[in-house]
């Protein structure tokens, strides 16, 4: 019994290691799907939010609704304090048909395109390890259908 003496501390001291190491990479992997996910409901939450906007009849441009979104308090990236806000990025190809969006010509100017591409982007960086783990660029796109342009007037 005497000759095992500190033979938990040194089977810890070995141990500790690993399982620490893989308690951190659980935990950055979980935050990097977490990232991956907080990009797709936020493109998806901001671009419903300016879709379903009527920007003319406020004299509102729909990139400067998507900014209001983005910094909006009560935003849900805003709230949860896991990701920040200045670490997203956004932008905006506007397209006046269908044919312009299969030949990727983008309408430059056009304010009130009836088709929109929002493309977001988040700067990912990990908290431990920065030196090993790589920093990511996540970038979500997604094509709307803006419901407020191109169409007639019913008021006629």
């Amino acid at each position: 019994m005497n000759k095992q003496r500190g033979v938990v501390s040194i089977e810890f001291g070995l141990g500790a290691f690993a399982l620490f190491l893989t308690l951190f990479a659980v935990f950055e992997m979980g935050r990097f799907g977490y990232s991956v996910n907080i990009t797709d409901t936020t493109l998806s939450e901001s671009t419903r939010k300016v879709r379903i906007y009527e920007g003319e009849k406020l004299d509102t441009v729909y990139a400067d609704r998507l900014q209001d979104i983005f910094e909006s308090d009560d935003s849900f990236w805003n709230q949860v304090g896991l990701v920040s806000v200045d670490s997203f990025n956004f932008d905006i190809e506007p397209y006046a048909s269908l044919t312009d969006v299969a030949n990727g010509t983008v309408s430059e100017g056009c304010e009130r395109c009836p088709i929109v591409v929002y493309q977001l982007s988040y700067d990912y960086s990990p908290v431990l390890f920065e030196e090993f783990l790589p920093s990511a660029v996540i970038t979500r796109r997604i094509l709307t259908v803006q419901e407020h342009e191109g169409w007639e007037d019913d008021e006629a």
